[in-house]
């Protein structure tokens, strides 16, 4: 229900709607005590958003929001499969501050290797509709998601408080609001480095089928 309120409230757009749908038919499968695969998932909501406005499906920001699930249901999840029982056994004889540092570099050794993956697929995608590839985006990517995400977080709490304890408004509107603004601080910083990104010409619409028709089959 709060899933579908937040839907609402940012107007109905794509990727959030492809979230609220997906979390509904998880929901509606653990009612029913049904499997819910994710291919399934992935094609209702699809077919939801193209029903409820189909062009929609022709919007780049539609089509990399789903481009991304993609790759994290089929590709990302390689390097998200539980570990072998023996490296857990050994992890467990460590001592604290050891398996806290191993945890965190594991963590962004993977956030990078996602990122570089779903940018790798988004490259060809991202060239055609805006002529822009960024490679600066892999190194901004995860620490740029950890603060959008806290945000989005705070954010929330900050409308809850203003309803239910407005004493605690301040706090809430603080964290958002640096959070915000260190990824406005990222951002410029990447976008000052040399390299950073290119702009690129013209990609044929004809690559972009093959190329994607063939990925998906591949995932």
């Amino acid at each position: 229900l709060f899933l579908l309120g937040y839907a609402l409230l940012t107007g109905g757009r794509p990727p959030v709607l492809r979230s609220a749908v997906t979390v509904c038919a998880a929901c509606g499968g653990l009612i029913l005590g049904r499997p819910v695969l994710a291919a399934n998932t992935f094609a209702l909501a699809w077919l939801v958003v193209a029903a409820l406005n189909p062009t929609d499906i022709f919007s780049a920001g539609c089509q990399l929001s789903f481009l991304a699930v993609a790759i994290l249901y089929w590709g990302a999840a390689l390097w998200t499969r539980p570990r072998d029982p023996l490296e857990r056994l050994i992890d467990e004889a460590r001592p604290p501050w050891q398996r806290a540092l191993l945890w965190l570099v594991r963590a962004a050794l993977a956030s990078y290797l996602i990122t570089l993956t779903i940018w790798l697929a988004a490259v060809p995608l991202v060239a055609a509709r805006y002529h822009l590839v960024s490679p600066v985006g892999v190194l901004l990517g995860p620490p740029l998601i950890l603060l959008t995400s806290i945000a989005l977080i705070a954010g929330f709490l900050l409308l809850l408080a203003s309803i239910v304890c407005w004493p605690l408004v301040p706090l809430f509107a603080f964290v958002t609001a640096t959070c915000l603004r260190l990824c406005e601080w990222l951002v410029d910083r990447g976008d000052a480095l040399p390299g950073g990104h290119w702009y690129v010409g013209v990609v044929p619409e004809w690559w972009l089928w093959v190329f994607y028709v063939g990925l998906l089959a591949v995932l």
